[in-house]
């Protein structure tokens, strides 16, 4: 989240462009919105190895496919 408020940023956003953005990337992720407890994520140490301080690889996949489904849509990472 920070990356993509950061990537926003840099593309001198407006609010207008921003919301844009929103409600185009709303269908991905407004299930999680309606499943019965939310969305609570993982645990850090459930995705990080702790001894490396890296990200599990299932989590770094996840965050590589996200990330490049985002650039693909214009957004500059």
């Amino acid at each position: 989240m920070a990356e993509v408020g950061l990537a926003s940023h840099k593309m001198k956003m407006t609010l207008t462009e921003a919301n844009e953005w929103v409600l185009k990337l709303l269908p991905h992720y407004e299930a999680v919105f309606t499943k019965e407890g939310g969305n609570p994520g993982l645990p850090f140490d459930q995705v990080y190895d702790l001894q490396h301080v890296q990200p599990l690889d299932f989590w770094q996949k996840m965050y590589e496919e996200v990330k490049t489904d985002l650039m693909s849509e214009g957004l500059k990472l």
